[in-house]
């Protein structure tokens, strides 16, 4: 039987040879269906993309681990010093145990690993969680693996001078190099933004300083400490 439609668009119903109603494929979606693929883009964006706040505070908890580590190797320094007659490592020559010929020949790693057994937690301390660079193992270290600086200069009596830092620092604009450079009042010294900064415009680092304190040092605040007058600052980068 067919059921065709009269004049006033009364509805008929097609159904075939043994009286089973004929099915039609239908297009489009459900509202059901329509809701599972928002809820799905729903879960893939909060999954994927991290929430405003995310990476700032990872940022925070990354500064304060590296003001943490830049502090115990601040005080390792400082616990050397008071066992060698009051001179900083990288002051005392190699042949009194010191690091003075490692550092100018580019050993970072090899002046850290003198303070090891002043460190409860090394080698791991000497790597900042936001380095690109690989971290440290238990096994030991490397230049490549070393996140900070060490000044060849500093001394219990110069306060002003960076003892040991980040290395994420730029002299007159170019980015400081592995090896030795020396930092001088007109140096013009700043931070790239490569491990520290929260927002695009702020540059900062960690610094630990010879009184054995660390503090983070914004770009704006940096001429505090260049300020050295005829003096220069020679440091030492991995």
């Amino acid at each position: 039987m067919m059921l065709s439609m009269d004049a006033d668009q009364s509805p008929r119903m097609n159904t075939n040879s043994n009286g089973r109603r004929l099915s039609t494929i239908r297009s489009g979606m459900t509202l059901v269906e329509v809701l599972l693929v928002v809820a799905i883009g729903f879960v893939l964006f909060f999954v994927l993309i991290p929430p405003p706040g995310h990476r700032h505070n990872r940022v925070i908890a990354a500064r304060m681990t590296c003001m943490r580590n830049l502090k115990q190797i601040a005080m390792a320094e400082l616990l050397w010093g008071a066992d060698n007659g009051g001179r900083f490592c990288a002051t005392v020559s190699t042949n009194f145990g010191g690091s003075l010929e490692m550092l100018h020949a580019g050993q970072v790693a090899a002046h850290f690993e003198i303070l090891n057994i002043y460190l409860k937690s090394a080698p791991t301390l000497y790597h900042c969680p936001m380095d690109s660079r690989q971290a440290t193992n238990a096994t030991g270290i490397k230049n490549g693996e070393v996140s900070y600086f060490v000044s060849l200069d500093a001394d219990f009596g110069r306060s002003n001078l960076c003892l040991v830092g980040d290395r994420n620092l730029t002299i007159k604009g170019s980015d400081a190099q592995a090896g030795m450079l020396v930092l001088r009042s007109d140096s013009k010294a700043a931070w790239t933004k490569e491990m520290h900064s929260i927002k695009s415009w702020e540059r900062n680092g960690v610094v630990a300083l010879p009184d054995g304190h660390a503090e983070v040092v914004l770009e704006k605040t940096m001429a505090r400490l260049t300020q050295l007058g005829a003096q220069a600052n020679r440091l030492v980068f991995p």
